[in-house]
């Protein structure tokens, strides 16, 4: 069965984005919308709802892995979402590596498996390098595409 998320934005299919398009995905909606559906639980709501964030009403088109209406937070940008990531991540096994080479971040992950040890790492190629923000959510995608 083939299966399909759809983003707000009108059509990528995130399901079947590749390794390389993942990677090449900018900080931003497209990215943390992929965040919160493959690593973090998030669905697609059948019927937008309303919602009041700050005093302001948004339209809301997810649900979080409990079910509750919620926005996308930015995970790609922002550090304490991103460390949702490797919390949620922390819970399924996965250790985090994470050191800064030049002006952007490395970061691996690594768990232990019955038969061996599995392990992820992300880092960007000059001049395209990755915040720290941006390379915690590429490889959690990464680990969650390879289990």
């Amino acid at each position: 069965m083939e299966m399909t998320v759809m983003t707000k934005g009108g059509g990528v299919d995130m399901l079947l984005m590749t390794k390389k398009e993942m990677m090449e995905l900018r900080p931003g909606e497209e990215l943390d919308e992929l965040v919160a559906v493959r690593v973090m639980g998030f669905m697609a709501m059948m019927e937008s709802q309303k919602m009041v964030v700050d005093g302001e009403e948004k339209e809301v088109f997810w649900m979080d892995a409990e079910g509750t209406p919620s926005l996308i937070p930015p995970y790609s940008q922002d550090m304490g979402e991103a460390w949702k990531v490797v919390e949620k991540l922390s819970e399924e096994g996965w250790k985090i590596q994470m050191r800064q080479v030049g002006d952007g971040f490395l970061v691996q992950l690594q768990r232990r498996e019955e038969f061996g040890t599995e392990q992820v790492e992300v880092h960007g190629e000059f001049p395209r390098v990755f915040t720290a923000p941006e390379a915690i959510v590429k490889c959690a995608l990464l680990a969650k595409s390879s289990g």
